[in-house]
C-alpha cells in the first residue's frame, strides 16, 4: 500500500487516476455481461447491485457518473433520454479482449474438437475442414465458418493422370498439409492423349515440381513452355492442354465451409426482417466471407482477431461479430476458420471454440 502522504503529489494523482480507470473497464465489463444476458439498456442501479463482484462496491451515483463518462468515451450508449446504455462496438471489443484471457472449454467440448480435428477421410487418407464449420456453430449456437487451404499456399506432393472412357481424364493431386484433391476433366474429341502421355506429364510435374506451390508450378509452367518450345516438344504440348482443361486449381481459389445460419433468424437482435434478409444474403456471398477471414491470415501465428459491428465492411454486418484464427501448416497460415454471430453474443464459448480448434488444425498440420 502506497502512502499518499510520504509520496509525491503526482503520484497520488496517478495512482487515483489509474483506480478511475479500473473502475470504468470494470463497469464496461458489467454492462457488456448483463446485457449479454438480457438484451435490456442496463441501468446504474442494477451495476450497483451487481458491483460486489468487482474490487469494490459502488454506489448508485458513483456508477451513475461513471456511465456518463463511457457514453462520453463512445463505450455506452442510450437508446432513450430514460432509458439504460447499451454497449457499443468499443465495449464489446474491451470486453472481448480481457475474457478471451480467462475463458475456457469444458473438457467434453474439448474432447469433441479433438475427435472432429483428428478424423481422416478413410477412402483418401486426406484431411478436410468440411465438418469443422458445423462443430463450431453447434458449440457456440451462431454461424460456423472454416475457409480452406488457399490454393496459393497449398504445396505439391504428387500428381497422378489416369485416362477414362469418353475422353476423360482423373486428376488425382495429393498436396500438403495432407490433401487429396481428385477430379475428371474432359478433353475434345480431336484431342488424343494415351496413358503413356500421361504418365510422363504426371512424371515430369512430380520430379520437377514437388514441393511448389501450385500457384508457382503454374507459373513456371508457362514460362518454360515458352523457353523450351525446341524440347519435349509432345509433353509440353500436352502439359499446356491440361494446364488449360485445369488440372491445377486456380491461385485464389479457396473452399468455404458455411454452417448454421438458421441460428441467426430467431435472434432478437434481427427482429427486422429486411435486416435479417441482407445479413443472409450477405452469408451466400461466400467470396465476401473468404476476404473477411483471410484478414487474420496476414499476423501472427497464434492470434485470434474480432471483427464487431460497424467496423465490418458489409452492410449486411452491420450488426454481427467475427471471431476468427487463421490455422497454420508450419509457420504458413494457410487457412482461417471463425465464428459469426450478434454483437450480443456469448463471447467466452466463441473465443474459446475458435482459438482450441485452430490450435488442434495447426498441431494436426504441423505433425504431417
Amino acid at each position: 500500500c502506497v502512502c499518499i502522504y510520504k509520496s509525491p503529489w503526482w503520484l497520488a494523482v496517478m495512482l487515483s487516476i489509474a483506480e478511475l480507470e479500473r473502475r470504468k473497464v470494470e463497469v464496461v465489463w458489467a454492462v457488456v455481461a448483463q446485457h449479454i444476458a438480457t438484451g435490456m439498456p442496463v441501468g446504474s442501479q442494477t451495476i450497483s447491485k451487481r458491483s460486489g463482484g468487482l474490487r469494490a462496491r459502488l454506489s448508485p451515483a458513483t456508477v451513475r457518473h461513471i456511465m456518463a463518462e463511457l457514453e462520453e468515451t463512445g463505450f455506452l450508449s442510450q437508446p432513450h433520454a430514460s432509458a439504460g446504455r447499451v454497449p457499443t462496438a468499443l465495449a464489446y471489443r474491451l470486453y472481448a479482449d480481457q475474457i478471451k484471457k480467462s475463458a475456457s472449454l469444458s473438457p467434453s467440448v474439448k474432447n469433441l474438437i479433438s475427435r472432429e480435428v483428428r478424423s481422416t477421410d478413410a477412402e483418401t487418407g486426406g484431411w478436410s475442414v468440411e465438418g469443422i464449420s458445423l462443430l463450431l456453430s453447434q458449440i457456440s449456437h451462431n454461424v460456423g465458418m472454416v475457409m480452406g487451404p488457399k490454393r496459393s499456399e497449398i504445396l505439391l506432393e504428387h500428381v497422378k493422370l489416369v485416362r477414362l472412357p469418353e475422353k476423360r481424364i482423373l486428376v488425382v493431386i495429393v498436396s500438403k498439409p495432407d490433401l487429396v484433391e481428385h477430379k475428371v476433366i474432359g478433353i475434345d474429341e480431336d484431342e488424343e492423349m494415351p496413358q503413356v502421355d500421361l504418365d510422363r506429364a504426371a512424371n515430369y510435374l512430380n520430379v520437377n515440381f514437388r514441393g511448389w506451390t501450385l500457384s508457382s508450378v503454374r507459373r513456371e509452367l508457362y514460362r518454360r513452355m515458352k523457353e523450351e518450345r525446341h524440347r519435349f516438344e509432345g509433353l509440353k504440348r500436352h502439359l499446356a492442354l491440361l494446364v488449360r482443361k485445369g488440372i491445377l486449381p486456380t491461385e485464389t481459389s479457396s473452399d468455404l465451409f458455411v454452417d448454421g445460419a438458421a441460428n441467426l433468424i430467431d435472434r432478437v437482435e434481427f427482429p427486422d426482417l429486411r435486416r435479417a434478409k441482407e445479413l443472409l444474403a450477405t452469408l451466400m456471398k461466400k467470396e465476401k466471407l473468404v476476404k473477411i477471414l483471410s484478414e487474420c491470415m496476414h499476423g501472427a501465428g497464434d492470434t485470434i482477431e474480432f471483427v464487431i459491428g460497424d467496423e465490418n465492411p458489409e452492410k449486411g454486418m452491420k450488426d454481427c461479430t467475427v471471431i476468427m484464427a487463421p490455422y497454420l501448416c508450419g509457420d504458413r497460415a494457410i487457412g482461417a476458420l471463425g465464428v459469426l454471430g450478434p454483437t450480443r453474443m456469448e463471447y467466452g464459448r466463441a473465443i474459446t471454440a475458435v482459438r482450441y480448434t485452430a490450435r488442434l488444425l495447426s498441431q494436426r498440420l504441423g505433425s504431417n
